[in-house]
């Protein structure tokens, strides 16, 4: 039998079967985790988990996960370099206490 054959495809899931599992909590927003199978270098994850303490598998690739979009996203701002004009008479400094801003305006 072919290998592209209706028998041998795996079945495809949607978001509302049982492999699909939302959380959501008062300090975060709706979390979803998916059942997933993966390919992953069984002898770097070991090595990730014991250098860096995880307690799981799962913690690891998930931490690994959010710390390279995390980068991606700040390598994005790189495309404003050389496009933001600059003013050499701001002064940051001026704006860094919330109690000048927040009373200036307001009278006793």
């Amino acid at each position: 039998m072919a290998a592209n054959s209706p028998k041998n495809r795996r079945p495809r899931f949607s978001g509302g079967t049982a492999l699909h599992h939302c959380v959501e909590s008062h300090t975060t927003k709706a979390r979803c985790f998916i059942a997933t199978n993966l390919d992953i270098d069984q002898k770097l994850l070991e090595e990730t988990v014991k250098v860096w303490g995880f307690k799981t598998k799962k913690e690891a690739v998930n931490t690994a996960l959010a710390e390279l979009l995390q980068k991606k996203k700040s390598l994005g701002i790189l495309r404003f370099f050389g496009k933001v004009d600059y003013d050499p008479d701001y002064n940051y400094k001026d704006h860094r206490s919330r109690k000048k801003s927040f009373h200036k305006g307001k009278t006793k």
